[in-house]
């Protein structure tokens, strides 16, 4: 049995004979056109005989009819060397004196030409489908072709062109799955794609659950199963010298880069969200380093875009800015979800379509309308023996921390009224201990204190943020549990706490606040 596949118009036999000779060079830029090279048919016949798929073209042109087939002659080159020279054979060949007749002479091309072309596509398996490719390539930039199987190859009806194919197992298995390989060759309905930028290219269903499958006017251009090619779902794009002389990908940067056009021209939300979701969780490799390629996004297409990292994220959304303390802060302090760690690419993506970043989020200074500084003389008595007491048990167990700067401040801005105390701002970043009060006459408990105290100073000792905060602030508390219950003390009341006979004389180094407000105006 023969797989037929015929389409409308005919064709001059040139064309089948001279590489490099093509009727489509002038269409380029025609995106209903997949050929232009002038190569394919004839890279594809020589493939086919080394494959053992018989082949047979059949169409006519200015001499008559004819149906063209191919054999292998080893001639004989000179000094004993032999050559499998591949001839053309003609039967017919055309009309003379009113008769038709045949003809066989030889091609400029030998059976080992072409190596690349009888070699499957990547992780692909099936080695047939470069000479498939061509043929049914050729017959869909005529537009009207068709399919069907027949007994054995013959001319051609009148203003038609046929390709006969010998219907091996190695055709076969292609057709049981031809959205691997054609998107607009189906069995039983098309493959509609789930969205298409004119002229950039189209999204479709995902083909191949182990491999990533890569399109190119429809027809498979790259395969691979290479954990970092992977992909969430097919693309088909336009741009027709993405491909190699072989027809495969010829740069996986320059098809990502065309794949990010296609990206900022998306407008349903749902498909960006399957795509964010999948470059988040690193199983969209080929979409990650799409995202990353993006320059503009139009303003329907951010607004999409936006609307899946909302439903993706979260509402409250900010990229990660690198900077550890910045991020935990714009988290833990701010209440922003932060996205792409690490990930440079979906970063730059996000800011593109609008996303914020950490950083300005987080201000890098506190500024001077965020705080009031309170006097230690200006505190209620309970407070002032409650720091007193926090900061002679900090002396004891922690003496090389007590002559670091201490600054009392009542937060006025929603961040610093989140946070116990920081360790430092701006040029004194690591420099302080700023413990927030709730009152400008009253300080937080014992406990709190000597917490602020502790984890302040571990800042400033090792000049470090909290880069995990749940887990720093855990290890403070457990730390002044053990304090308290060293000296048998409760230090979870606000009262009047009981002294501690054995407490060190060092005295606590108080910010002077005229100072710390002239230095902060500086």
């Amino acid at each position: 049995m023969y797989l037929k596949i015929s389409n409308r118009g005919t064709f001059n036999r040139k064309f089948l004979e001279l590489i490099g000779l093509t009727s489509k060079r002038d269409k380029m830029h025609d995106l209903s056109v997949i050929g232009f090279k002038g190569s394919g048919a004839k890279l594809a016949a020589v493939a086919a005989l080394r494959l053992g798929l018989k082949v047979a073209i059949a169409s006519s042109d200015h001499l008559g009819r004819y149906l063209l087939t191919y054999d292998v002659e080893e001639v004989d080159i000179g000094n004993g060397q032999m050559a499998k020279q591949i001839f053309f054979n003609y039967d017919p060949c055309g009309m003379r004196d009113g008769q038709e007749y045949a003809l066989r002479y030889p091609s400029q091309m030998t059976i080992d030409a072409f190596a690349d072309w009888d070699e499957a596509i990547g992780d692909d398996d099936k080695a047939a489908f470069k000479v498939l490719r061509e043929f049914v390539c050729n017959a869909s930039d005529s537009g009207d072709y068709s399919f069907e199987l027949v007994e054995k190859p013959e001319c051609a009806e009148a203003g038609m062109t046929a390709v006969y194919l010998l219907y091996t197992d190695k055709i076969q298995a292609v057709f049981a799955r031809p959205e691997r390989y054609f998107k607009f060759v189906y069995v039983k309905k098309p493959v509609e794609p789930l969205f298409t930028a004119p002229a950039v290219g189209s999204i479709y269903p995902r083909s191949d659950s182990l491999r990533t499958r890569l399109f190119v006017l429809g027809v498979l251009v790259d395969c691979t199963s290479y954990s970092w090619r992977s992909s969430i779902f097919d693309y088909s794009l336009f741009k027709k010298t993405l491909i190699s002389e072989e027809r495969v990908v010829k740069s996986y940067h320059e098809y990502t880069a065309e794949l990010g056009r296609l990206f900022s021209e998306l407008t349903d939300s749902a498909l960006a969200a399957r795509i964010l979701l999948g470059v988040e969780q690193r199983s969209g490799m080929i979409e990650e380093s799409a995202l990353g390629a993006v320059s503009k996004v139009p303003a329907e297409s951010r607004r999409a875009w936006l609307e899946a990292a909302h439903a993706v994220f979260g509402q409250k959304i900010a990229v990660a800015s690198g900077n550890q303390q910045t991020d935990s802060d714009a988290d833990q302090v701010y209440g922003y979800h932060i996205v792409a760690r690490g990930n440079f690419s979906l970063a730059h993506f996000l800011r593109n379509i609008g996303v914020p970043d950490a950083k300005l989020i987080v201000p890098a200074v506190i500024e001077d309308d965020e705080y009031r500084l309170i006097r230690f003389d200006d505190l209620d008595e309970a407070s002032r023996e409650r720091f007193n007491l926090a900061f002679s048990l900090f002396a004891r167990h922690f003496p090389g921390s007590v002559r670091l700067p201490i600054v009392l401040y009542e937060p006025l801005s929603e961040r610093l009224r989140a946070c116990a105390g920081f360790a430092g701002s701006g040029t004194e970043c690591f420099e302080e201990i700023w413990i927030a009060a709730p009152s400008p006459t009253e300080l937080p408990s014992t406990e709190s204190l000597l917490s602020t105290l502790v984890h302040e100073a571990r800042h400033c000792l090792t000049r470090a943020g909290d880069y995990e905060r749940a887990f720093v602030n855990k290890a403070d508390e457990e730390i002044v549990r053990i304090i308290f219950r060293e000296a048998g003390l409760d230090g979870s009341s606000p009262g009047r706490p009981a002294p501690v006979d054995d407490a060190p004389a060092a005295k606590p180094n108080l910010a002077d606040t005229v100072r710390v407000r002239r230095r902060n105006l500086h």
